[in-house]
């Protein structure tokens, strides 16, 4: 588990919360994960994810992803704001006056790596204030697997690869 300290206030303003515990090495989790491509194996609403910057994945590194949300497509453009290697990654992104940001923290853990997740929405304008518990309900419905699914993706890479 990570603790209070490493967490950093994200138990006051996650919308989103979830951790999960992956027995593999945290350098082989965290490059999974944080290669944004790999979004639609854990992500079941999000169709593509496209490298739209040039060079290594770092701060302000974007890709653009495009989701189902209920029965539209939407793209929107995902920029790295925080970065450290082999410990976290923050992404940002925003849609029609809705701030959506997603932290991803990895720990070393019984020989495995834990994985925390935060997310938080941010509502730009008044109208979006209304809307935003909608906004949350349905992240939270789209994308309550994307540990789990995370988890699969990098066992399922494994047996591939054998």
């Amino acid at each position: 588990m990570l603790t209070k300290e490493e967490s950093k206030g994200d138990e006051m303003m996650a919308d989103l919360r979830d951790q999960i515990f992956i027995e593999k090495p945290l350098e082989e989790v965290f490059a999974f994960a944080v290669d944004l491509h790999n979004t639609p194996k854990v992500m079941v609403y999000v169709l593509s994810s496209e490298k739209i910057t040039e060079g290594p994945i770092g701060v302000g590194t974007q890709f653009r992803e495009r989701r189902k949300m209920g029965a539209q497509d939407t793209t929107s453009i995902l920029e790295f704001i925080e970065y450290i290697p082999n410990r976290s990654y923050t992404i940002q992104s925003e849609t029609n006056g809705i701030e959506v940001i997603y932290r991803y923290q990895f720990k070393t853990y019984d020989n495995g790596t834990l994985v925390d997740f935060t997310g938080e929405v941010v509502a730009k304008n008044m109208m979006m204030r209304f809307i935003r518990p909608m906004v949350i309900n349905m992240l939270k419905k789209e994308d309550k697997d994307c540990l789990s699914l995370l988890k699969k993706a990098i066992e399922q890479r494994e047996k591939i690869n054998k």
